[in-house]
């Protein structure tokens, strides 16, 4: 026999009231059971009914097979009792066997571990109360009302209403039942006190959140059905949400503060159909402030309330108003200064206060312009800007802070930072790029306001070429970020990544040289532009590399035949620092390497000529710069 354990959820719905003790035949009527179904711990009365002459009773003992494994005991004395009872403490379907003298039955016992029914209770008007089971897992419902009256409702049975003598303090419990079930399974409980009328609810607070959003401070009952109920601008009133328990607050969100208010009704629901209870309207408020020079008018809106109007400025009380007051004017507000107004009402004595809403004091002219801007680039690719002002960055100063634009020539400003010192590292440059950057600071005063001329300053876009003849050539554009101009260009040079030294000065944006150093391929300039205005720090552009021709040069025929005239194969070549030269004959053969590009080949193979004709060759050749060169040919040994 396979025994088959697990957890068996029944979604049927039941026609017919529940037969607790009601007898379930075994498969071939030789016995019965009281309970087919169960919770952990069932415990089933077997019932013989067998007639035949042996029949378990004095005399012929049965064997038994509880559990359905094909394991036969017999526990019982003799005569066996009948009926005869076995408890099942673990879930599973069980397939119990009763051997006879002769012949078996069988009948299967299924144990479900379900979880207690879910179920809520909501008070009535009249001390009545109704109940609602929120489960699906038994086929019917034992609601004891903690009363004397036990009610026994179907899956799918309306939801039952009940009425106590009176207001008395109850322990209201479900059990779940399935047919052929015995009644084990796990009880709910819940406490009610049943109220002769709803009390009214109360909301406690209005608060407003954020521009979207109102917490409402609530005072309700757990064990009554409520509805949130909210109006716009006054208009009429629509549920927006229900509760089903006690809670402290709800929030409130979608809204929009800023341009409407909101009304609010905390609504008690009697399920059973009788009057339901309202709380006061509480309402929020919408508070709009102009900002003016150097005042702020205030102007409200919202419900019908029953108090005076509070001002409050940054949290603190500023002026009382009285009721029905809708607008206020703030004077004397200092610039720069950070107010934040709230208007405050109560509605039968439930505060309501408005978002906050903040300015700054405000003026009507801009700081100073910035005029001289110095940009370094770094080693790394950054740029290093520097900025200059008539005076330090404390208040009462004008300056608060300083807008950092960047745009490549030509191209719309983007801010890049908003800073409050005058300086900025732009680490997010591409240097060197595609373009040339440039650079605007737009200054801020402490009332926000934005000086919109400053000087645009431009990198120092250094360009350069050299010729295979070894004459470079600098260009960049003229540096215009001091407004006293630039005294001129400092010219910097440096040999194979050395340090860079001053080469001359020059009051033009060219500059011409021819290199004569034989010892390096590399070279590297930087362009200093020096302002005119001493105290001002001087600008420079990034390093350019550039690389003089590595000349490479080799014949494609040679003539060794002892004439002095072209009897050598020879490469020519300058700053190399690593060289490699193979041919080979017709067969593939090799027949000269060489590492050293002053090694030549003089058409000789282990003593003697070579024959005329081409021979195959490869090449390859890495200077100072790094560049590799690989060549693939032939040579012609030519004799005459």
């Amino acid at each position: 026999m396979n025994h088959v354990r697990g957890i068996l959820v029944l979604l049927l719905v039941v026609t017919s009231p529940v037969l607790l003790r009601a007898q379930n035949p075994s498969e071939n009527g030789l016995f019965e059971a009281d309970f087919i179904r169960g919770c952990p711990g069932t415990t089933v009365n077997f019932t013989n009914l067998y007639t035949a002459t042996c029949d378990c009773l004095s005399g012929c003992a049965c064997d038994y097979d509880y559990n359905g494994d094909g394991i036969y005991n017999n526990d019982k004395p003799d005569p066996d009792p009948n009926p005869f009872e076995y408890t099942f403490d673990e879930p599973g379907v069980y397939r119990v066997e009763i051997l006879f003298s002769g012949t078996s039955d069988f009948i299967t016992i299924t144990i479900e571990d379900k979880p207690a029914p879910d179920f809520s209770v909501f008070l009535c008007n009249g001390q009545s109360v109704q109940l609602e089971v929120n489960d699906t897992n038994y086929e019917s419902y034992e609601i004891d009302y903690g009363d004397g009256t036990v009610q026994t409702i179907n899956q799918g049975d309306p939801i039952p209403t009940h009425t106590y003598a009176n207001n008395l303090n109850r322990t209201v419990s479900v059990r779940g039942i399935d047919a052929g079930s015995a009644n084990n399974c796990p009880v709910s409980t819940q406490d009610i006190v049943p109220q002769p009328s709803l009390p009214a609810p109360q909301i406690s607070s209005v608060s407003a959140l954020d521009p979207s959003a109102i917490l409402l401070g609530l005072n309700n009952q757990d064990g009554i059905f409520y509805e949130v109920r909210m109006s716009t601008n006054n208009g009429p009133f629509n549920t927006i949400s229900t509760i089903t328990g006690q809670l402290d607050s709800q929030p409130v969100d979608g809204l929009d503060l800023e341009n409407n208010f909101y009304c609010f009704e905390l609504v008690a629901i009697d399920p059973c159909g009788g009057p339901e209870v309202s709380s006061e309207t509480v309402c929020s408020v919408q508070l709009e402030v102009t900002e003016n020079n150097s005042s702020a008018g205030l102007t409200w809106e919202t419900g019908t309330y029953d108090s005076d109007v509070d001002i409050y400025i940054n949290d603190q009380l500023w002026t009382t108003e009285p009721n029905g007051t809708s607008q206020y004017t703030v004077d004397n507000l200092v610039c720069g200064t950070n107010y934040c107004f709230q208007v405050r009402v109560s509605f039968g004595g439930t505060l309501s206060a408005s978002l906050p809403v903040c300015i700054d004091g405000d003026s009507q002219t801009g700081p100073p312009p910035i005029n001289d801007i110095s940009t370094i680039i770094t080693a790394d690719g950054n740029v290093d800007l520097r900025w200059y002002i008539n005076e330090p960055l404390v208040q009462p100063a004008v300056y608060k802070g300083f807008e950092v634009y960047r745009h490549p020539e030509g191209s719309l400003p983007e801010v890049i930072a908003d800073v409050t010192q005058i300086k900025y590292i732009d680490q997010t440059a591409v240097i060197p790029g595609l373009t040339n950057y440039c650079y605007e600071i737009v200054p801020r005063d402490y009332c926000d306001n934005r000086t919109p001329s400053n000087v645009v300053a431009c990198l120092i876009d250094l360009n350069g070429s050299i010729t295979p003849a070894d004459e470079v050539t600098l260009s960049w554009n003229p540096y215009e970020g001091y407004i006293s101009g630039v005294q001129e260009y400092i010219v910097e040079k440096s040999y194979g990544g050395g340090a860079l030294s001053e080469l001359t000065r020059v009051s033009d944006t060219t500059f011409t040289e021819v290199d004569t150093n034989p010892d390096s391929q590399v070279l590297m300039y930087r362009i200093t532009a020096v302002p005119n205005a001493g105290d001002r720090r001087e600008s420079i552009s990034r390093v350019i590399t550039l690389y003089k021709s590595n000349n490479v040069f080799f014949p494609d025929a040679f003539s060794p035949d002892g004439d002095g005239l072209n009897d050598l194969f020879e490469v020519h070549a300058r700053f190399i620092t690593e060289y490699e030269i193979m041919i080979f004959n017709r067969w593939g053969e090799l027949i000269f390497h060489a590492t050293d590009i002053g090694d030549s080949w003089d058409g000789v193979l282990n003593g003697k000529n070579v024959q005329e004709g081409a021979y195959a060759m490869k090449v390859r050749i890495i200077d100072e710069s790094g560049t590799e060169i690989e060549r693939e040919g032939s040579i012609i040994v030519v004799r005459r």
